[in-house]
This record gives structure tokens, sequence and C-alpha cells, in this order.
């Protein structure tokens, strides 16, 4: 009976471990996600302003 609970216990430590690890792989990549989009979006602000500055200085 010991045993059993023993081993219980332990799927269920388990289970919340991946749930755990679930949840923390989820988290680090939408915080990837939105790393890369702001990125993008410096990179296009700064393709632009380049633009801007050829059109000012024709």
């Amino acid at each position: 009976m010991k045993l059993e609970t023993d081993q219980i216990q332990q799927a269920q430590r388990s289970e919340t471990v991946k749930a755990l690890a679930s949840k923390e792989s989820e988290k680090l990549k939408s915080d990837n996600d939105h790393q890369e989009r702001a990125h993008q979006e410096l990179d296009e602000s700064a393709i632009s302003q380049d633009i801007e500055m050829d059109e000012i200085s024709k």
C-alpha cells in the first residue's frame, strides 16, 4: 500500500513538473515573440528613416 501511495505521489509530482515546464516554455516563447516583433519594428523604422533621409538629401 505504501508503495502504491508513493507511486501515485511521484506521478502527481511528475505531472505537476511537466505542467510547470510547459507553462514556462510558453511564457518564454511569448517573450521571445515580443522581442522579435520589437526588433522587426525597429528595423522597419530604421529603414523608413533611411529612405526619408535619402529623399531629403536629393
